[in-house]
């Protein structure tokens, strides 16, 4: 069973920053892929890495899906704990 702060940690970069991370990770991500424009967001990154042959594209997808699926654990989590039985 993993934790909230795991899950936090893993979308947030740093555990112990909590929520506050979460929001300026969030606005960083943004400006940097609005910063690429629509051409380089299409073209390859041609760098090293699990993606370093797909395009900037992929990879913010794949990121958007990283945070959308740790963050619905992330609520998951929350929700059992405040249900759980003498919480």
């Amino acid at each position: 069973m993993t934790t909230i702060a795991w899950r936090t940690w893993h979308i947030g970069s740093f555990c112990m920053r909590g929520v506050l991370a979460l929001a300026e990770d969030w606005a960083r991500f943004i400006a940097h892929i609005e910063g690429l424009g629509g051409q380089r967001l299409l073209a390859p990154m041609e760098r090293g890495g699990e993606f370093g042959n797909e395009t900037y594209l992929k990879l913010t997808l794949h990121a958007l899906d990283e945070v959308a699926h740790h963050g619905g654990e992330i609520g998951l989590l929350r929700d059992l704990y405040l249900r759980h039985e003498g919480a």
